[in-house]
């Protein structure tokens, strides 16, 4: 049977980037073959950063039959080539900020 649910997952250097809001959610798409999700995040350090990734796998809900519960969904990677990342590679360029003078000094 074909899947109706994926859930996604924003996987970041978190010494990098900080993921504002959820870095994971099942999404149904059922109703449509396109779906619009909004991932926002906020780098922590300058420079030329490559983006977070977003991994998607097929969402398979517990089998209500078994009694397992949620505990029972899992997880089911695509095979090589069934999704396609177009922003894999891609950078951002981040200027640091303006006021470099406020560097922390520690004291004996």
């Amino acid at each position: 049977s074909p899947h109706t649910s994926l859930y996604y997952e924003v996987i970041a250097d978190q010494a990098v980037w900080a993921v504002c809001g959820r870095q994971g959610a099942v999404v149904n798409i059922a109703q449509s073959s396109k779906q619009n999700i909004v991932v926002e995040v906020m780098p922590l350090v300058g420079g030329h950063l490559a983006l977070p990734t977003v991994r998607l796998s097929k969402y398979i809900p517990a089998d209500s039959k078994s009694g397992g519960g949620l505990g029972a969904a899992r997880l089911d990677p695509f095979a090589t080539g069934q999704v396609y990342n177009m922003s894999r590679s891609q950078q951002v360029h981040v200027l640091p900020p303006l006021n470099q003078h406020a560097d922390f000094v520690s004291l004996p």
